[in-house]
Order: structure tokens, then sequence, then C-alpha cells
């Protein structure tokens, strides 16, 4: 979030003693000012080495999107793992794209037409470009995802108009309204079976393998650009303070 408040902050609670609470305040704040680095560590590679990493391992492997993490508010546009797929032309992927145009088009097509569909709706360089297709209408679908995630087992999220395409070897299930994919759901909803598949997309930074735990342990977490970018110093920040770490660190 960029506003002119942003950082780190430390609330303690206290009956009555309000300089406990001041000192244990300054503790927390040490003792996470002292692990920064570590926050933001973890493996996440390129797109396109994420991807080969998963198609060397046995099938299926999620590919967890960083970048546009739905259950870190992100609405879900992302094309970058659609484009990488298509460049690789290796393997089945399964991935999904919030693209209400393209929903749209494919349900008044109907089941088995061939259509030209343009995904995303992003500018050239945006992790969203739009980028043209043809694709196959295999699965039309309007109606409710059943979380099966551990957390979120039993709640709902309405898809809208939605659809399962084919374009080469990727499967992509495009949707009207925003809908997590931290478990396989969404793809079930549209009659896809996940373990059938070389490569699923996650779109969370690791609640996901929870949520995917009963059809697979391996995973590669991509570093895809996009609103949830682990790079911070990657996104446009204008209004917060300075200096703040990580874009500036003073101990360097």
């Amino acid at each position: 979030v960029d506003v002119p408040g942003l950082g780190w902050k430390a609330v303690v609670t206290a009956d009555g003693d309000a300089e406990a609470a001041r000192r244990w305040a300054e503790r927390i704040m040490d003792e996470a000012w002292s692990e920064r680095r570590t926050f933001l560590g973890g493996r996440r590679l390129p797109i396109s080495d994420a991807l080969a990493e998963a198609l060397a391992q046995r099938s299926p492997v999620v590919l967890a999107d960083a970048g546009d993490a739905t259950n870190g508010g992100t609405i879900g546009d992302s094309t970058e793992l659609l484009r990488a797929a298509l460049a690789n032309g290796v393997g089945r992927v399964l991935l999904s794209i919030r693209d209400a145009g393209a929903a749209e088009r494919a349900t008044a097509a109907g089941e088995g037409a061939e259509i030209g569909v343009l995904l995303g709706t992003g500018a050239p360089g945006t992790y969203c470009k739009a980028t043209p297709l043809r694709a196959r209408v295999l699965r039309l679908f309007d109606g409710d995802v059943v979380y099966t995630h551990p957390v979120n087992r039993g709640y709902r999220a309405a898809t809208g108009p939605a659809a399962l395409l084919r374009i080469d070897g990727v499967d992509v299930v495009v949707h009207t309204r925003s809908v997590g994919v931290i478990d396989p759901a969404l793809y079930e909803a549209l009659g896809a079976d996940p373990s059938a598949y070389d490569v699923l997309q996650a779109k969370s930074h690791i609640s996901f393998k929870a949520g995917f735990e009963h059809l697979t342990d391996r995973s590669v977490v991509a570093d895809t650009p996009g609103p949830s970018s682990c790079n911070l110093p990657s996104l446009p920040y204008e209004k917060r303070p300075r200096p703040l770490y990580p874009f500036e660190d003073p101990e360097l």
C-alpha cells in the first residue's frame, strides 16, 4: 500500500503499565529489524526458470505465481505464466486468469467452439499483458467454487461466467470474478483433472502448499512481477517514507 505511513509497527497492550508496554514494543521491533533480511529471503525463480524446473520434476508440480497472489489482494489477471508456457511449448500446464471479456466471449461461443480471444488487459511490458490467441472452449461454468484448503474448507466463491480454454498444451480457466487459487477447487469446478497435468498454477506465496498437498508435495515459487511481488523495490512506491527498508538499508 503506497501511503505516507507505510512502515513497521508494533502494538503492545498492557494492564496499566505503559512503560512495560513501551519496552516490549521496542524489543519486538528490535527483533524484527534484526531479522529484516530473513523476511525477504526464500527461493524464487524467474518465470522461465521456474517453469523449466517444474517440468523437470515428476508431475504434477505446483508453480506458485508470487506476483499474482489472489489471497494477498490481487485480482488474478496475470498472463506471465501463460506467455511463458506458450513460449516453451512443452508439458501440460493448467492455470487461471481473471478476464471477464474472455469468459463472456467463450460463453457466447459455446462448448466445443474455436474462438479468437485476447487474454489479459495490460500494455506491453506489464504483468497482465494482453495476449491474442486461438482457443477451443472445453467447458463452461457459472457457479460457486467450494474451497478444499484446510483453512478455507467449505467457503464459497462465485466465478461468474467462466470457461476452460485449451490453447496448444495449455489449459486456462478464465473467470469473471476474483477467485482464490490456493487449492485445485477452481480447476475442478471447470471439470479439469489436476492430477493429469504437469504443472498447476497456484496464486499464493506459501499457503498453496496445504491446499495442494493431497495432490503433490512438489512445488516451485516463481518471482513473477505483479501487485503481490516479493521484490518490493520493483513496485512503484511514491508516497512511502524515506529511508525505508528494503528500498534503503542504513547498515549498507
